[in-house]
């Protein structure tokens, strides 16, 4: 979750069901079917030095899929489910979701009047900046 929201405190009850909705809905397929990452096989020590030595980065889903223990109709279903899925929409909405739950908690977790609180200014395009000799 920290990966996701940050290291912020959010203090806000209410956030609880968008956060978890969020999750579920948008951010677990997202990590599960399309977000690979290499598992540690072993740790050799030679004197000082440590030598890791890891696997293909895979998802969790082709190591589901590649397990010989994962029925053959879990299997088809983690196929069906991975083809109907399209990660770049699942970014675009998570980005979009995630946007309005990191505003409210940042609004909610500054004392009124903090400079933190008021929105930021729009800054002026580059090209309206005049510099003066």
């Amino acid at each position: 979750m920290r990966q996701l929201l940050g290291y912020d405190r959010l203090e806000d009850p209410q956030l609880r069901e968008e956060i978890n909705a969020l999750y579920r809905d948008l951010w677990e397929p997202f990590h599960n079917y399309f977000c690979p990452s290499a598992k540690l096989l072993s740790k050799d020590r030679r004197g000082a030095k440590i030598k890791r030595r890891h696997d293909r980065p895979k998802t969790p889903c082709d190591r589901l899929l590649a397990c010989p223990d994962v029925s053959v109709v879990v299997k088809k279903k983690l196929r069906q489910t991975r083809a109907a899925l399209n990660p770049f929409d699942l970014q675009r909405r998570l980005d979009a979701a995630l946007r309005p739950i990191l505003q409210r908690a940042l609004r909610s977790s500054r004392p009124t009047g903090s400079l933190h609180s008021a929105p930021v200014a729009a800054t002026p395009p580059i090209e309206t900046i005049t510099t003066v000799s």
